[in-house]
């Protein structure tokens, strides 16, 4: 490798695109990886993701550096990026994918990379200084640590979830529709909207068939969606779902006569 080829793979490591590039790839692996409940953890690069590095990466790729003032920088990126979050939600449901935060993030980022590539390939990066030793007066420390510490509390009792008033109500939900794209099955879902982590048992009868699903177990807010595969004369389907303290005693239950109403996703 020449050493012009070198300096070149160095200035472009430093620039501008590779930083947005490396954001967008953590904020993606941090919101498939880490729990939803660990929102002080995903919130500070989920923000930007939503925010700002896709508006940045496509407005570089559009303009030359310098091409814009720092205001309307500023403006078109969080313009952008705006719509690259919605459309990007758009096309997740048009595709049929469950509206998630990973996918979503998964896709934004891909957007993100790719308006950074052509950015690079259009010669619209910017090189980053390099950082250098900053001193600051004793007083100015305190009152930045200080800031910082404020801050940290501020998001640690947002983030923390506040216990509920006595006499809230709390329940769950049992969805059953004929599953997307004419499949000979159903959509089964049960969400827990409870305050506290509860398990379930399910059935589902049709044609004269019963099946038992295992014990469900879902945190506060979560999801468990199955598609089930059913005769294709479409039967009567009947779906009751059960507490796992009180297995003998019907909780929810869901019915499909007509089958006229498909579940968008599942």
């Amino acid at each position: 490798m020449s050493s012009h080829t070198e300096r070149s793979a160095r200035q472009l490591a430093r620039s501008d695109m590779a930083l947005v590039a490396g954001l967008a790839l953590v904020a993606f692996m941090i919101s498939a990886l880490v729990p939803a409940g660990l929102a002080a953890v995903r919130a500070p690069l989920g923000l930007p993701l939503a925010l700002a590095l896709p508006g940045y990466a496509a407005v570089s790729a559009l303009f030359a550096p310098g091409a814009l003032r720092p205001v309307e920088l500023a403006a078109l990126s969080l313009a952008l990026s705006v719509g690259v979050a919605i459309f990007s939600g758009l096309a997740l449901d048009v595709a049929g994918v469950r509206l998630t935060t990973a996918p979503w993030a998964g896709l934004v980022a891909a957007v993100t990379l790719g308006a950074a590539g052509a950015a690079v390939v259009r010669g619209h990066v910017r090189t980053l200084p390099r950082p250098r030793g900053v001193r600051l007066p004793a007083l100015e420390l305190v009152a930045l640590a200080t800031a910082l510490a404020l801050l940290c509390g501020a998001a640690i009792l947002g983030f923390t979830p506040l216990s509920a008033p006595a006499g809230t109500q709390q329940t769950s939900a049992l969805g059953l529709l004929p599953a997307p794209r004419g499949a000979a099955g159903v959509c089964v879902d049960v969400t827990n909207e409870e305050l506290h982590r509860q398990s379930y048992e399910l059935t589902l009868s049709a044609a004269g068939a019963t099946r038992r699903f295992g014990t469900i177990t879902l945190a506060p807010g979560a999801s468990w969606t199955r598609i089930v595969a059913v005769a294709p004369t479409r039967p009567v389907v009947t779906a009751v779902l059960y507490r796992a303290q009180a297995p003998a005693t019907p909780y929810r239950s869901a019915v499909i006569r007509v089958w006229n109403l498909a579940a968008r996703s599942c």
